[in-house]
């Protein structure tokens, strides 16, 4: 059976804690950027662009043709085995895969099982977004005792939940109350500046670093982004730039004017 997440990295740990099983990932960042079908493969681009920013153009254009191509894996998988199994957490980045992955298996005859992260594993509270990341290797194979099946009704609610989102078409998706919300791109804006310290300067990757340790889960990639966005905006100030051209998590910022 093929084990379906939606990230890289917890693509990795399910294939060392699950051994010889097959293991693959779906489209990542699904709760960044624009999801209706008349936007999806322009806005997946613009995200493996924008996330792998020290990467050549052909390493960037490879990566989001290995996209597509496991994302078609999937499907051929679904026809061919008859059924998968899709590692889901609380996240918005693997809730919208979810829905998305159980979207486009509309029409085809298989069955899907999935595997919810616990919400005990993770160093977030059981409240918070959680990744697959935060749980050890041990734990893998142990959570397959947790496996169930997802009913028809099921089915037809999350291809329900994609569609309206996809039609939403927001550019950023965030859980709320444990329902996943289209909301502006700046809602997370004050969650991250809340991580800075007032009237004193810091460094760039300082704050990136402290609002990771949000209960939102926030990729560094977003986080930057964010920062750069309220920077122009004036939310942020640059006191000094960093004197390393590649780098820029030495660069003095400061809530605020300066």
């Amino acid at each position: 059976m093929l084990n379906i997440c939606f990230d890289a990295g917890e693509c990795s740990l399910l294939k060392f804690g699950l051994g010889n099983e097959k293991v693959t990932y779906g489209y990542e960042d699904l709760d960044l950027g624009r999801i209706h079908s008349d936007d999806f493969n322009v806005a997946r681009e613009k995200l493996i662009y924008q996330k792998h920013t020290d990467c050549s153009e052909d390493e960037k254009r490879e990566m989001v043709e290995e996209a597509n191509e496991r994302y078609r894996d999937i499907l051929k998988s679904a026809e061919r085995d008859k059924e998968l199994r899709i590692w889901c957490a609380s996240n918005p980045a693997s809730q919208c895969g979810l829905f998305h992955t159980v979207h486009s298996l509309n029409g085809i005859d298989c069955r899907i099982f999935i595997v919810n992260m616990p919400a005990e594993l993770g160093h977030r509270p059981p409240s918070g977004d959680k990744s697959w990341l935060e749980a050890d290797e041990s734990d893998i194979k142990p959570c397959l005792l947790m496996q169930r099946e997802i009913s028809e009704l099921e089915r037809r609610i999350y291809e329900q939940i994609w569609e309206t989102l996809a039609n939403e078409n927001s550019e950023l998706r965030v859980n709320i109350d444990g329902r996943i919300t289209s909301v502006a791109i700046d809602y997370l804006d004050d969650e991250i500046i809340s991580y800075a310290p007032a009237n004193v300067d810091f460094k760039w990757g300082a704050l990136s670093g402290y609002a990771l340790q949000s209960p939102y889960y926030l990729s560094p990639s977003f986080v930057d982004r964010r920062i750069e966005a309220m920077i122009t905006n004036g939310r942020i100030s640059v006191v000094k730039r960093s004197d390393d051209p590649e780098s820029y998590n030495s660069t003095l910022l400061r809530v605020g004017a300066h």
